[in-house]
């Protein structure tokens, strides 16, 4: 399947959105490029992130600006809602709707965005050292760090808005602090980044 990696790999012209009705007659969109599904893989890991359980299961990702790869992550992400909207102007059923952008600014960390990927049963998390398959379970209440590699977004309307979902195809983990939320001793931010970023290239062959 095509993966996109960063801005480089994008010309704008080539996203589409194509319309689909659920199970229970509502319209979802998927939006594909060059007539095709696609993944989206940052090439990095991300740190301090979380699960959050409620009607739908998500983690938290946060996008530090003052990091290389994390802003080339955030400039893909701008670049591709720039083609989702491009094709909601074309569009006659949708162009009248706002398309809202997929991260937010964090109330709490500086210079950070936030961005949620959602959970499916479909969704692969391991742990990055030993390769055991985790639960999202496992996950509450935890800080971890996380190599993702995301699905295309889908599109969904509500109250004249369009909102971009994005659903984690599979996420390669390390726990960072236990129930508490207190940082684990043992484990070192730069390491652990270090760490994955050399190994980033194996890590969906697993």
């Amino acid at each position: 399947m095509l993966t996109l990696y960063s801005i480089k790999d994008i010309i704008l012209s080539k996203f589409e959105i194509f319309e689909y009705e659920t199970k229970i007659n509502t319209k979802i969109y998927n939006v594909k490029y060059n007539n095709s599904n696609y993944l989206i893989e940052p090439k990095t890991v991300f740190n301090n992130c979380s699960y959050i359980c409620n009607k739908i299961n998500k983690i938290r990702i946060n996008i530090n600006s003052n990091i290389y790869d994390e802003k080339g992550f955030d400039m893909l992400l701008t670049k591709i809602y720039t083609g989702v909207n491009k094709c909601i102007y074309k569009d006659e059923n949708l162009k009248t709707l706002k398309l809202i952008t997929p991260t937010n600014n964090s109330n709490i960390l500086e210079n950070t965005k936030v961005i949620y990927l959602h959970i499916n049963e479909n969704t692969l998390l391991y742990d990055y050292e030993t390769k055991e398959t985790l639960t999202p379970e496992i996950l509450k209440f935890k800080r971890f760090d996380i190599y993702p590699v995301i699905y295309a977004p889908s599109l969904n309307i509500s109250n004249d808005n369009i909102y971009m979902n994005f659903i984690l195809k599979e996420g390669a983990i390390v726990i960072t602090s236990d129930n508490n939320l207190n940082k684990i001793s043992t484990v070192n931010e730069e390491d652990v980044r270090n760490a994955f970023n050399k190994k980033n290239n194996n890590l969906r062959n697993i």
